[in-house]
């Protein structure tokens, strides 16, 4: 497995074991509670988390397909990507950033399967990576609606950090509850 691939992979896996342990520190009993007016429950949260994981995982997956098939190079850099990657303002919680429409929970989904379908969306990023492992991601570039004209690497990086963001909103929302 190249470096980069195992890097990510264990970026996204350190970001959903982190995921999984702010869930946790909900009672299951409080996490279709919203903490307060227009505010999203734990399961809002998770449901939202499933869709991004879901989307971007289709889209790498089209764009990479594409991609290796007009013949895309082998990596040859094994540097970090997470050293070159400030992820900073993705995980700064002061920060608000409005999720668009297409990725907002339905708000009728209950925690349990929102949970599900983050852990299914987290397997299909993984298969992403590892079914492209080897190749120069570095060099494939799509436009985040947040951070601008990333490449693929890079990609996978604000995924996990994503998570990560989300981790902590969780956590947020279990102590407004018991506040």
């Amino acid at each position: 497995m190249h470096p980069r691939t195992k890097e990510l992979l264990d970026h996204l896996d350190r970001n959903q074991a982190t995921l999984h342990e702010a869930i946790d520190s909900v009672p299951a009993g409080r996490r279709e509670i919203a903490p307060s007016e227009g505010a999203w429950s734990v399961a809002n949260v998770l449901e939202h988390v499933g869709m991004v994981n879901a989307s971007v995982a289709r889209l790498l997956h089209k764009k990479l397909a594409a991609a290796r098939e007009a013949g895309l190079a082998y990596e040859t850099d094994t540097s970090s990507v997470l050293e070159q990657f400030d992820m900073k303002p993705l995980l700064n919680r002061e920060v608000k950033l409005s999720a668009p429409e297409i990725v907002r929970p339905s708000c009728a989904m209950d925690a349990a399967t929102a949970r599900r379908r983050v852990d299914e969306s987290h397997a299909a990023l993984r298969t992403v990576l590892t079914d492209f492992d080897g190749l120069a991601l570095g060099t494939v570039y799509h436009t985040h609606p947040v951070f601008g004209t990333r490449n693929f690497y890079e990609w996978f990086a604000i995924t996990g950090g994503h998570t990560a963001r989300h981790a902590a909103q969780i956590r947020e929302i279990g102590e407004r509850l018991n506040a």
